[in-house]
């Protein structure tokens, strides 16, 4: 009779010690050890071999499982994910945060986010399974269908325009929602889940509702997302991000820390101007989207780990860090509109030597050919606070050319002129600030022909919106020329008896608006080419 053959054992050399202790080590001591580990440093064990890729395949669909983490707050987590298809609804916040950390836990309250369309339905899910709301009206009225009756019409939305037009804005404080907290008591715990009612796209609230990028983690009923992963997980820091909802003090400095087992994980929160000016090459700036490369993205299912994770490219954003955009709270990076919002950043810092440079590039390579202007500022800053110099009177006005964001054909415009003596010498100022630029203006001198280089008959100067608030794409630069602009753009047209003793402007004749026009267009795409078509290549 043959012998049976006897059970074969792993190789020593073809194991490392880590990885036998791994497969031989009792299910709580591993556990124990994994808990000390970063995520990802787990990630990583999976490239030690083929066996450790199954291994950590496993672990993951084990430690990583979405009806797991819905299940400590609900009683059929498989339905209620059904309600979060992402275009609607998310589920997002510090629960999230901390499903990814491996840390969930039923007493940090559920966030989650839902336009009209499916708020009554998760409300209904929620009142089916023992939750009931606490503050229940802030205006006494009996019904959720009467509450949000008067909370759209206090906002003087219709229930057609909520339910179907998602609202395209990106000031902050239009996407924090409407809060209705939601309690039971499950096992002796009490349990929350803040339900918001939103009026824009769900990612757009969980990018400006929270105030620092570790807990911009989201989930829907086929991914979880973590959007600054490799600044959260690999260097352990938490940038700051622009909250309206937390905007109102500044920001402190104290870690994030967060209990998991018998270890604390913390995360040093990094601030921006004014309270640090440190920047970090590991902050994932620029443009991008739901799922790119700087996502750590999470299946709700994968059988097969040999095939290759598909994940459908999501809505867009675009992150800049504290050069670009700037507040007084210590905001490090501020995210907005893809491509039209990097026209905001572009003239943020006006003491940047970049946009010095950028101006001097495109306008004045043959400026020292106009002895009369030679001494004209080439660049201005126009501060919000900007006053009209002592004793000005406003005597005459003046004819502008304005491409107004809520136009879309250029129009001439009488603007008034403040002009101030001071013995023989005669000075102006165009007064833009009603209704061009109510938050200030930057201005940049034109003389020269930007695609030529020749010299111009007139000079002009060309003022822009500093986009200090965020302003509204320009409807009319975007017809004529076919690109993105934020902001109204007004020219002005100096006189040509312009001297330093004689410092006055002139108007911009009917006759010369299309000549302006195309002097405009080829100026914006030189700035535009120079400004963003390098990062393109």
């Amino acid at each position: 009779m043959p012998l049976l053959p006897s059970k074969p054992s792993i190789s020593p050399p073809t194991l490392s010690s880590f990885e036998l202790f791994l497969f031989r080590a009792p299910a709580r001591a591993v556990e124990c050890l994994l808990n000390w580990m970063d995520e990802a440093d787990i990630v990583r064990l999976s490239e030690l071999g083929t066996k450790m890729f199954y291994w950590v395949h496993a672990y993951s669909r084990r430690t990583w499982n979405f009806e797991d983490f819905i299940g400590l707050y609900m009683s059929n987590p498989s339905t209620f994910l059904g309600f979060f298809n992402g275009t609607d609804a998310m589920i997002y916040g510090k629960s999230v945060f901390r499903f990814f950390l491996r840390s969930p836990h039923p007493t940090c309250p559920l966030d989650v986010c839902s336009t009209l369309s499916s708020f009554y339905r998760i409300q209904r899910f929620l009142a089916g399974d023992g939750f009931y709301m606490i503050n229940p009206s802030p205006y006494g009225v009996p019904t959720m269908h009467e509450m949000v009756g008067r909370i759209i019409r206090a906002t003087g939305i219709t229930r057609t325009t909520w339910s179907l037009n998602a609202d395209k804005s990106w000031t902050p404080e239009h996407h924090q929602g409407f809060r209705f907290q939601f309690v039971r008591i499950k096992h002796g715990r009490r349990i929350r889940v803040n339900l918001h009612l939103i009026r824009c796209e769900p990612y757009r609230h969980v990018l400006g509702a929270v105030s620092f990028a570790p807990y911009m983690c989201c989930m829907t009923n086929r991914y979880a997302f973590s959007l600054f992963a490799k600044s959260t997980f690999v260097t352990r820091i938490a940038l700051s991000a622009f909250a309206a909802e937390k905007h109102k003090a500044r920001k402190q400095d104290r870690p994030i820390s967060i209990r998991r087992g018998d270890r604390i994980c913390t995360f040093e929160t990094v601030l921006g101007p004014p309270v640090a000016y440190t920047l970090h090459p590991t902050a994932e700036v620029g443009p991008r989207y739901l799922g790119d490369k700087h996502c750590w993205v999470l299946p709700r299912e994968r059988e097969d780990p040999n095939v290759e994770l598909c994940v459908p490219k999501g809505p867009s954003f675009e992150a800049v860090d504290w050069t670009m955009v700037r507040d007084e709270q210590g905001s490090y990076l501020t995210i907005g509109e893809p491509f039209v919002w990097s026209a905001r950043y572009l003239f943020a810092n006006p003491l940047s030597s970049n946009i010095i440079g950028l101006f001097n590039h495109l306008d004045m390579s043959e400026r020292e050919i106009s002895s009369l202007l030679a001494q004209v500022p080439l660049f201005r800053h126009h501060p919000l606070d900007e006053k009209m110099p002592d004793g000005s009177i406003k005597i005459k006005g003046i004819e502008v050319l304005a491409l107004l964001h809520d136009s879309i054909v250029p129009t001439i415009w009488h603007a008034p002129t403040n002009t101030s003596v001071e013995g023989d010498n005669i000075a102006e100022e165009v007064d833009l600030r009603v209704p061009f630029f109510p938050n200030g203006a930057v201005s940049a001198l034109v003389c020269t022909n930007p695609s030529s280089a020749a010299s111009l008959p007139y000079t002009y100067r060309v003022y822009m919106d500093p986009c200090h608030v965020v302003p509204p794409l320009n409807r009319c630069i975007e017809k004529v020329f076919k690109k993105p602009w934020m902001g109204n753009v007004v020219v002005v047209r100096y006189a040509r008896n312009y001297t330093l003793e004689r410092k006055t402007f002139s108007h911009v004749q009917k006759h010369e608006c299309e000549v302006v026009v195309a002097l405009v267009g080829e100026w914006l795409d030189q700035v535009w080419k120079k400004a963003f078509e390098r990062d393109a290549l």
